[in-house]
């Protein structure tokens, strides 16, 4: 699922940056790198949620630039900031997988399979018409 664009992720980090970290062949921002870097930080993203959890929008644009931004730049040492978001967008996913940060779950519309237990067995022995006699 994509929590960002690359006209958002140009917009937070700013076009040079963006331009060091995906640049075009005939100069700019390769807003196609940026888009695939931006994807596989929302498979990322998605790994830790399960589908389980809907991450509110500002917050999953934020870490999903943090991750893609701090992958984009593995070939050169980042800036302590950049791994330092990295580092908040890991741990904050993971306080959410563990269950420390309440999110609100995914809507299943009332089906079974949304994460949740059900309970299966066959129906019940003792009800008010079996016992009425004892």
């Amino acid at each position: 699922m994509p929590y960002a664009t690359a006209s958002e992720m140009i917009a937070q980090i700013g076009a040079h940056e963006a331009e060091d970290l995906a640049p075009a062949d005939g100069g700019g921002v390769d807003t196609a790198a940026l888009d695939a870097a931006l994807a596989d930080a929302g498979e990322e993203i998605d790994g830790y949620l399960g589908g389980r959890y809907v991450l509110p929008t500002g917050v999953a644009r934020v870490h999903c630039i943090a991750i893609a931004r701090y992958r984009l730049s593995a070939g050169a040492p980042p800036d302590g900031r950049v791994g330092k978001d990295f580092d908040r967008a890991i741990a904050y996913l993971r306080d959410v997988a563990q269950g420390k940060t309440a999110l609100r779950p995914i809507d299943t519309g009332g089906e079974a399979g949304g994460g949740g237990p059900v309970a299966v067995g066959p129906g019940r022995v003792f009800t008010d018409d079996t016992l009425r006699d004892y």
